[in-house]
């Protein structure tokens, strides 16, 4: 998964609830020139940063994943199994 497909989805979400990354940066405890690269894709996301961003947001972290999940884990989420049930 490319970190610009989180970084485009994060911004996306924070532009909707008009957060600047100021806010978000203070939000997260880091400068917000730290919150620019991660929001700009230049450097990876860690899954806890992640989680805390979704919070802020006030989203679901699988709305930050949607669409970015492989199709296994699409089907598992969606409560789908893989054949056989009752």
């Amino acid at each position: 998964m490319k970190n610009e497909d989180y970084a485009q989805r994060i911004r996306k979400y924070r532009d909707e609830k008009h957060f600047t990354q100021e806010l978000m940066a203070y939000r997260l405890g880091m400068k917000q020139n730290t919150y620019s690269i991660l929001e700009s894709g230049k450097s990876k996301i860690k899954a806890e940063i992640l989680e805390k961003i979704a919070e802020i947001l006030e989203i679901p972290l699988s709305s930050l994943l949607e669409d970015l999940l492989p199709i296994k884990e699409k089907i598992l989420k969606n409560g789908e199994s893989g054949g056989g049930g009752r």
